[in-house]
């Protein structure tokens, strides 16, 4: 799989020509986008590759016409469903890796990243990213499904929003 965009510039009823985001590499999964709402033109794309180890971020401040990419995370295992969200030069990227809930935040439009564990004792079970946002007084809120039987995505899920004010650095669930 590789990352490829078609932007249209008259609402959607025509597209240009497919664009590669960046080079496939090992293969790229649980791609998605989010153009960012405070300048309404930067773009930034996420997913995994390398074997899902590797969280990547690319950025565009010419609507998606030239790219670039930076590792947010690094892993030696796979992780699961990346998930952005951004405003102006905060940019934060959550995904699950060994059965916990991690974001990674940016707090220069996406060039360097920091990790942070968000469940650190183990509350949210197997945690899966559904919705991300940043809110305009700069707060950050994730909603995730937890399921309560560690090793897989399946028994009883309880729903969680982990929410941080700090920049990503500490969080409450």
């Amino acid at each position: 799989p590789t990352m490829i965009l078609q932007v249209s510039s008259d609402g959607g009823q025509s597209f240009g020509p497919p664009r590669q985001i960046a080079a496939p590499g090992t293969g790229q999964w649980d791609a998605q986008i989010e153009v960012d709402p405070v300048d309404g033109q930067t773009v930034f794309a996420a997913w995994l590759q390398n074997g899902k180890s590797d969280t990547v971020v690319a950025r565009s401040v010419d609507y998606g016409q030239t790219w670039t990419t930076v590792v947010a995370d690094s892993t030696n295992a796979g992780t699961d469903k990346p998930l952005l969200a951004v405003r102006g030069r905060d940019v934060y990227v959550a995904f699950n890796h060994a059965q916990k809930a991690w974001v990674a935040s940016s707090h220069d439009g996406g060039l360097t990243f920091t990790q942070h564990q968000i469940d650190k004792n183990g509350k949210l079970g197997w945690a899966l990213v559904g919705g991300g946002t940043v809110t305009p007084n700069g707060a950050v809120h994730y909603a995730w499904a937890g399921y309560e039987r560690n090793g897989g995505a399946t028994g009883n899920v309880n729903l969680f929003v982990s929410s941080s004010s700090d920049g990503g650095t500490t969080w409450t669930s």
